[in-house]
């Protein structure tokens, strides 16, 4: 048996599928061409499956039956599907009333994650232009700063520079080497006096770490045949320290040698840095790639990419810095070729956002200590009710405790043999942020005995 099993042929196996009654196929679509036909000629062939078998494998069945169910189901149908639209094509070309044809196959299937794939555009395009329900007002105004709303004046000034419900980035740069940015939204509502006033939503906050500006080499812990080259390299950086940092220096020659390093026994090199070698060559690389990781945090959909960024604010410490402790030509020479550089990343990423890289803002954030460039009249508040849903298949001394601050509540269970517990979860305010989130602890209490898995699902 087994080895004429093993001499069946793929053609063998494909007359199985000959019984399909192409001609009375063939029959029907003529006779509703004929009736409905009206003489046009037809541009495009859709074939649409119609699966009414699809539960096949759900009924109960031996075994044995199940297995040769989900086999036809998976494969033989298929193979009678292909022989139908075959025929049909075939069919359907030779009349004369179609020509250069598409054709087109959907199945049940395809149609459902179509019509997903709609209805998640649909979503994303409404959370891009959707407007926030406003409830009231919260108890206190968040202002750009905890003193009077004029010291940042020129800044809050932005947000009514942007268009309503459109989302601005803002962007801190720290002396670290950290980047940390903002988005949010303006949006606009009617006072009390019948008056529009703007105030803005936070949506999400996203830090990155900027690589180190000073020379630092990946192999520098690696064996190097040149002994001095450790020497060398921090002479070289606190030289380069020295010549940006030092507000006090006036640099009246750019091609002026700033380090010469004369060959020794031990090393085999003369090498003389001056200025203008410093910035094209260690300068420049570093400001483009600070302007091209910061322009793709707004065309990424891990970060911002979902939103349409209006406005990019570019402030911080590093930017104070470049304007008040650094060399002046260091400083202005750092502060223009960022600027450029992120003007060119905007432009090769194709985004349509304002850059805001204000030198009076920079200074007005490090003399009245920054804060965020926010305007929260509202907070943000959850529409739906969220609950966790517990289920373990272990039936004794299984308990489910939620922690209240100071003593825990035991979380009864929903059916009688005590294998799913169900919590609603509540939401509460962020301080810092303004926003409602979900923030809940629970306990599990398993007999050691046992090792059975605990499964978990919030829901809405």
């Amino acid at each position: 048996m087994k080895s004429r099993l093993s001499l069946i042929t793929y053609g063998d196996i494909m007359q199985l599928f000959d019984d399909v009654d192409v001609p009375s196929i063939e029959n029907e679509i003529g006779h509703y061409l004929q009736n409905y036909g009206d003489g046009e000629q037809f541009r495009s062939i859709t074939v649409v499956e119609e699966d009414d078998d699809q539960n096949l494998v759900d009924v109960k069945n031996e075994a044995y039956k199940t297995h040769n169910l989900a086999f036809a189901e998976e494969c033989c149908q298929r193979f009678y599907l292909c022989r139908i639209k075959k025929a049909i094509v075939l069919f359907l070309k030779k009349q004369k009333k179609i020509k250069s044809t598409l054709e087109i196959f959907i199945s049940p299937r395809e149609m459902a994650e179509g019509c997903a794939y709609k209805i998640l555009k649909m979503v994303q395009l409404s959370n891009r232009l959707g407007r926030p329900i406003v409830i009231k007002p919260a108890a206190e105004i968040k202002q750009g700063s905890s003193k009077a709303p004029a010291i940042q004046k020129e800044k809050l000034a932005l947000i009514d520079q942007i268009q309503p419900y459109g989302y601005y980035v803002e962007a801190n740069f720290g002396c670290s080497n950290e980047i940390k940015m903002s988005l949010n939204q303006v949006i606009e509502t009617t006072a009390e006096d019948g008056k529009l006033q703007r105030s803005t939503m936070s949506i999400m906050d996203s830090s990155y770490q900027t690589s180190d500006p000073q020379c630092k080499s990946t192999h520098e812990d690696a064996p190097t045949p040149v002994n001095s080259y450790k020497s060398f390299k921090s002479n070289l950086v606190d030289t380069i320290k020295y010549c940006i940092e030092t507000g006090k220096t006036v640099i009246h020659d750019i091609d002026e040698v700033i380090y010469n390093n004369y060959a020794k026994p031990d090393c085999i090199c003369n090498l003389a840095i001056s200025h203008r070698f410093l910035m094209n060559l260690g300068i420049l690389p570093y400001l483009k790639d600070i302007g091209d990781t910061l322009v793709t945090s707004l065309k990424t959909r891990a970060l911002f990419g979902d939103y349409k960024i209006a406005c990019l604010v570019v402030t911080g410490k590093f930017l104070s810095n470049l304007l008040q402790q650094y060399n002046t030509t260091y400083g202005e020479f750092m502060w223009t070729h960022l600027e450029a550089a992120i003007y060119s990343a905007l432009r090769t990423k194709q985004l349509k956002t304002h850059l805001v890289m204000e030198k009076s803002i920079v200074i007005e954030d490090e003399v009245y200590d920054y804060q965020p460039l926010k305007l929260e009249k509202y907070r943000q508040v959850f529409s739906n009710y969220y609950f966790i849903k517990i289920v373990s298949n272990q039936k004794d001394d299984f308990r489910v405790y939620r922690d209240a601050g100071n003593h825990w509540v035991e979380v009864t269970s929903i059916n009688e043999d005590a294998t799913c517990w169900k919590n609603p979860i509540l939401p509460m305010v962020e301080n810092e942020s303004c926003r409602s989130v979900c923030n809940e602890k629970f306990y599990f209490f398993i007999n050691p005995k046992q090792t059975d898995r605990v499964h978990g699902d919030i829901g809405e």
